[in-house]
């Protein structure tokens, strides 16, 4: 589930929802998710970049490894559709993972986080967990 209280350091003002499905294959993570009821637009990092700046970060929808209560470094932006309100849409992604990578996911330390011109270090945020 993604949630705005989740956002960190701060949590983001928002009525926001979201949710994100992964599945692990060998090394190989698929992941697909929806989100709807954005406070704004996305952030479109080619016009508003992160200091310094990441060509990898292609949308405003990304995975990142690290602590549930911190934020950690960008891993992989996921490819966003957006709905005919352009506050809502989906999100999906294919990615071969990192032997480190992969002992994070099973740690619970990679997260989705979705970063909006509102809520520019992050709207909605969930964690990625096994079951």
């Amino acid at each position: 589930i993604l949630m705005g209280n989740n956002v960190v350091p701060n949590t983001a003002s928002t009525s926001a929802t979201g949710a994100a499905g992964a599945a692990l294959m060998g090394d190989r993570l698929v992941v697909r998710g929806d989100f709807s009821g954005l406070s704004s637009a996305l952030r479109d990092y080619a016009t508003d970049p992160v200091n310094p700046p990441n060509p990898n970060i292609t949308s405003a929808i990304h995975i990142h490894r690290g602590e549930s209560a911190q934020n950690g470094p960008f891993q992989y932006a996921l490819n966003v559709t957006l709905n005919d309100t352009g506050m809502g849409g989906r999100f999906a992604g294919e990615y071969t993972l990192t032997g480190e990578q992969l002992q994070a996911l099973n740690e619970g330390k990679l997260y989705v986080d979705l970063h909006t011109k509102k809520n520019r270090a992050g709207e909605l945020r969930g964690i990625l967990r096994p079951i």
